[in-house]
This record gives structure tokens, sequence and C-alpha cells, in this order.
């Protein structure tokens, strides 16, 4: 199965922690990017489309106004993690009844799933300054939302697991960077110093913003 998007992982744990197994459409994505979203997770079997009933959340509305909402199926389920009766409608997995099967969680922060935005360069010079600056800016912008939208997922589940028991622990990273060194001279071999070098400072910027 192709890689699912951070904003799909999203959708489908926040339903699978629903007691009706079903998607709300997160904070600041707008109506076409949740279309797109929801396109993909349909046709990958991952979720389905109902008609809306009152008291439920609508995921989209037709030109008459009539409510349609996505629901988490088996294989969305699957596609998570998530094994049979771990949700039983109570709204969260089997981990609540049984704690988390592991005691220690160590926060290295060494583990980062970046999305790139690419354009060619034919394409880029068609455009004019303003579009440019138009996609560089909403660019920055759905970066800072998917960057917000994952902290606040994560936040989430660190909460439930430390509720549950879960020692977490935010260790010294410098000792884990320094381990890097040997990694980044054998990529610097390969993709150049001063694009090494220029990586390292997008990740320093990131650390400080």
């Amino acid at each position: 199965m192709a890689k699912l998007s951070d904003t799909q992982l999203i959708v489908l744990s926040k339903a699978a922690a629903r007691d009706d197994g079903l998607a709300r459409v997160p904070e600041g994505l707008n109506s076409a990017a949740a279309a797109k979203v929801a396109a993909s997770l349909v046709s990958r079997k991952l979720m389905r489309e109902i008609r809306s009933k009152p008291d439920m959340p609508v995921w989209r509305e037709d030109e008459e106004g009539r409510g349609t909402s996505l629901a988490i199926t088996r294989a969305g389920q699957d596609a998570i993690g998530i094994k049979d009766g771990e949700n039983d409608g109570s709204g969260e997995a089997a981990t609540a009844k049984n704690g988390p099967p592991e005691k220690h969680l160590a926060l290295t922060r060494h583990v980062y799933n970046n999305m790139i935005h690419t354009v060619s360069a034919n394409t880029w010079k068609k455009l004019t300054s303003d579009q440019q600056q138009i996609f560089r800016e909403e660019s920055a912008s759905a970066g800072d939302l998917m960057r917000k939208m994952i902290g606040e997922a994560e936040a989430d589940q660190i909460t439930k697991l430390s509720g549950l028991g879960l020692q977490v622990t935010r260790p010294d990273l410098a000792p884990f960077r320094a381990k890097m060194d040997p990694a980044y001279k054998r990529i610097a071999a390969y993709a150049g110093e001063e694009n090494v070098k220029k990586f390292r400072e997008f990740v320093e910027q990131g650390r400080s913003t």
C-alpha cells in the first residue's frame, strides 16, 4: 500500500478513536484539500462515504446542502495498526483497557517525516512574480498547519499514555546529535558539503521557531 500522508493518518486515527468511527475535517483544512483527502481514502477503501444523519460530523455538502460523512473501514483500521477488538465502541483502543505495552517512552525527536513541495524549473519560470510569492506563502502556511496538527495530535497521545502509567522522559539530545556527525560526513560525500550545511541550517532554524 502507498504511504499515507500525515493528514490522512490524522483523519484515520481520530476517526478510529470515536465511538461511531466517523471523521471530522481537521481544523484549518480547506474544502478543496478536504475533498482531495477524502477521495484518496475512499478510493483506497480506507474510508467510506455515508449519508449524514443528525448529530453526525459532516465532511462535505452537495449543492443541495445534503451532508456526507466519512466512516473508517476495517481496512482503514488495519492501515493504522488497529486490530480486531481494539476499538469496541468505547472510543478508545485496547491500550486504554490494558495499559501501554511498554513502560517507558524516551522522546528523542530523531525521526522526522518531511513533506516537500516541488515544482519543475520550467513551470516555475512561467509563473509571474506574484504567483511565485503566493506559492511560497501558501506552501509555508501549509507546513505550519501540518506541524500544528501533528504536534497537537502527538501531545494528546502522550498525555493519554502518561495517564495510563507510561513513564515519558525527554533526554538530553546533544549526545544523539553528536552521533550524527559521521552520517553527515557520508552524506556530504555525495550530496555536497554546502548542501548538507544548508540543510543543517534549516534544521536549526526549525528548532528555534
